[in-house]
């Protein structure tokens, strides 16, 4: 388990387990109060979503878990760097993404035209970036997070 960051305001901590799994996402943790929320996050842009509160009966307000979020997307970079160090993996391997003008990648439908499978990808934490290789494409693409 890795302590990423601390949320002086509301007394908690974010962290990222070594024995978590897909999809990518860190565990902001109250002992005081007594609850847990995971909120999930992305390789592919900025979007952070609650997963679960847990015990239900001990969770904050909702203003609290916005906190947590707003705090999740201010640290998103060492969260992402914190994932890959420990789980190795994007979490975009088999999912289908199209290349926007923009050259970023977003999620697609496979049934999608010009939709593209990730076949494997790679997190670069110095550079904040994504390399992708597609299955059945010769090339790849990465791309920058922010």
């Amino acid at each position: 388990m890795s302590r990423v960051f601390a949320i002086a305001a509301i007394g908690a901590n974010g962290y990222v387990r070594s024995r978590d799994h897909c999809p990518p996402h860190v565990h902001i943790t109250h002992r005081g109060e007594g609850w847990e929320a995971r909120l999930a996050f992305s390789f592919l842009d900025g979007a952070i979503h609650l997963v679960d509160v847990t015990p239900l009966a001990r969770a904050p307000r909702l203003a609290v878990l916005n906190m947590a979020a707003s705090a999740v997307a201010a640290a998103l970079p060492a969260c992402r760097a914190a994932w890959w160090d420990i789980q190795g993996t994007t979490c975009l391997d088999g999912q289908w993404v199209k290349i926007a003008e923009d050259h970023t990648c977003l999620p697609a439908h496979r049934m999608e035209v010009g939709a593209l499978q990730i076949d494997h990808s790679h997190y670069d934490v110095q550079r904040a970036s994504v390399m992708a290789f597609f299955k059945n494409q010769a090339e790849s693409r990465s791309w920058r997070l922010t």
